[in-house]
């Protein structure tokens, strides 16, 4: 792939041009991100054996307000109702206590690690 410069754009995209079948395209962050969602989207209606419209989507905490209006703009895209964006170690801590069954201790304090290219995040959530 390459950045480059896309005309007519109505705000400030990273267009990125991409060939796919000896062809070349050029493509937004938001829809390279619907990709995905559609692709998500399909397993999840596939499990479920249903329609999927409404979703929560996590993303970074350190996602800017721009870089989560693109993830809402890709879900958008997609056609999924996107009824929060939350932090994924929020995520994270809420599956484990939704579906975690021997819960530890109270004494005893889950700690959630996340580690990414240049950051390294750890907090520990009590679960009382």
């Amino acid at each position: 792939y390459a950045t480059t410069q896309r005309t007519g754009d109505t705000k400030l995209v990273i267009p990125f041009l991409v060939m796919y079948m000896d062809e070349e395209h050029i493509f937004s962050v938001e829809q390279i991100s619907a990709m995905l969602l559609t692709k998500l989207k399909e397993t999840a209606e596939s499990n479920l054996k249903k329609p999927v419209t409404d979703c929560v989507i996590s993303v970074p905490s350190f996602f800017t307000d721009a870089e989560r209006r693109s993830v809402l703009d890709a879900a958008q895209i997609v056609g999924l109702n996107c009824l929060r964006l939350m932090n994924d170690m929020t995520a994270v801590a809420l599956n484990y206590g939704i579906y975690k069954q021997d819960l530890p201790a109270p004494e005893e304090k889950p700690r959630i690690c996340e580690v990414y290219s240049t950051t390294t995040i750890i907090q520990v959530k009590w679960m009382d």
